[in-house]
């Protein structure tokens, strides 16, 4: 699959713009962070946990994550 780079800084996304999150994503990011983020766990148990956010910028005003 090819994928077209995006140049965001040509987008007009006002950054104190709200983000719409799916619903999929963000049960994934409480999934993991509630695994990874526990204080129960014992120190030899934790793992770094780093999360990418995909989406796409809607009507250039609009991000949305899915």
């Amino acid at each position: 699959m090819v994928r077209k780079s995006i140049n965001f800084s040509s987008k007009k996304v006002d950054p104190e713009s709200p983000c719409i999150i799916s619903m999929k994503a963000y049960r994934r990011i409480v999934v993991y962070a509630l695994r990874y983020a526990n204080n129960d766990m014992k120190p030899k148990n934790w793992r770094e946990a780093y999360g990418i956010l995909i989406g796409h910028i809607e009507n250039d005003d609009i991000c949305y994550i899915t």
